[in-house]
């Protein structure tokens, strides 16, 4: 079951895309010695309080995955979906928990502290290259002073309403890649983030998953939801005693493509 970690290392690391070069705060700015917008909102973001609601969109992603982050002091939650699949990420008292409510399961992960440390934030060194003001919109553009060849050339467009100095967009591009984050509404004030009550839910944290366990899993990062199965007149405990053939008639009945 090393796919888990692999899920678990690429949906955080989905959160990071739009990250810059490094996790300091000042930047190189060449064309003024007050804040810049990129700037505030990497002090925003380490007050540690903030909801963010976005949609994120790239090269790597067939389709647009709808993502809410919140960051309440140094408890985070994190909510992304990806072809139908819902992934939940809680960190509470210094421990980040991956949560599957449908089949009732999670993963502790090797991830701690708040997910917002190196969001959307101004590496060390990196320089404002080009800032623009048109209709209301104020457009800047960092490029990374990073020496690495994944850092080297990558720049960081961000937007922002003039008058709010709320961030619009975010878009990272590389010579391979672009990723942006696409803002729905962003708030300084995070709210109280609760874990939802694991008891006697399955432990995925470790390789001795049972085979019952294991299908439930595979069905879930393929895209069925209990609603999903519901509908259909049955649920995961159900659906995983079907033969072989029972379960790939009701995946083609729900338009399951387990090729892709």
């Amino acid at each position: 079951m090393n796919f888990l970690k692999i899920i678990t290392s690429a949906a955080l690391t989905a959160l990071c895309l739009s990250s810059c070069s490094g996790s300091a705060d000042e930047s190189t700015d060449e064309f003024t010695d007050e804040k810049t917008y990129a700037e505030t909102l990497s002090d925003n973001l380490d007050a540690g309080q903030y909801y963010i609601d976005m949609v994120i969109s790239g090269t790597d992603y067939e389709t647009d995955m709808p993502c809410i982050m919140i960051e309440n002091g140094s408890d985070g939650y994190v909510s992304m979906t990806l072809s139908g699949v819902v992934t939940e990420f809680y960190t509470v008292d210094s421990a980040t928990y991956m949560i599957m409510e449908d089949i009732c399961c999670y993963q502790l992960t090797d991830e701690t502290g708040g997910f917002g440390n190196g969001f959307l934030k101004i590496g060390e060194g990196d320089s404002l290259t080009d800032t623009s003001s048109q209709d209301g919109i104020v457009t800047e553009i960092y490029t990374s002073s990073g020496d690495s060849s994944e850092s080297a050339n990558e720049t960081y467009t961000f937007t922002f309403d003039e008058e709010s100095g709320d961030l619009l967009s975010f878009t990272a591009k590389s010579d391979n890649e672009t990723t942006t984050a696409d803002i729905n509404s962003i708030s300084w004030e995070g709210s109280e983030i609760v874990m939802p009550d694991i008891t006697g839910w399955s432990d995925i944290s470790n390789e001795n998953i049972d085979e019952d366990t294991q299908l439930k899993i595979t069905l879930y990062f393929m895209g069925v939801t209990e609603q999903m199965l519901e509908d259909n007149g049955t649920t995961f405990d159900e659906a995983i005693k079907l033969s072989d053939e029972e379960l790939n008639d009701l995946l083609d009945k729900m338009e399951i493509d387990i090729y892709n």
